[in-house]
């Protein structure tokens, strides 16, 4: 017999910078957090950028996922298991640190003459 997962996942992410004590160098850590909609779950995988980065047992709603680099735009999914499969649910990206994105661009400019007609 086969049980499918009703999951509609939440993911919330929080970035958190970590000094790393002694050294001028830091490191950022996700706290990947999530609803669980589910009642039949195995447990669930995480996923940052497409690479499932760890795992969780039933009815935990959190993982953190350390070392990241600063300046960088990660994007995490959250899937329930059991045996029947996998359910996925959505995407939800943020940034460690500031990321630099290219300036808008300016306005139209305006023409002043000075001088003579």
């Amino acid at each position: 017999m086969h049980i499918k997962i009703t999951l509609a996942v939440l993911v919330a992410v929080a970035l958190s910078l970590l000094a790393v004590a002694g050294a001028q160098a830091a490191s950022f850590d996700a706290t990947v957090s999530w609803t669980d909609n589910a009642t039949n779950e195995d447990g669930f995988r995480v996923y940052r950028n497409n690479v499932m980065v760890g795992t969780t047992a039933t009815n935990v709603s959190s993982f953190t996922d350390v070392g990241l680099a600063e300046n960088t735009v990660y994007c995490y999914r959250v899937g329930a298991v059991n045996a029947a499969g996998e359910t996925q649910g959505p995407e939800t990206c943020a940034a460690t640190g500031t990321v630099l994105l290219p300036p808008a661009a300016p306005g139209s400019p305006t023409i002043i003459y000075i001088g003579k007609p």
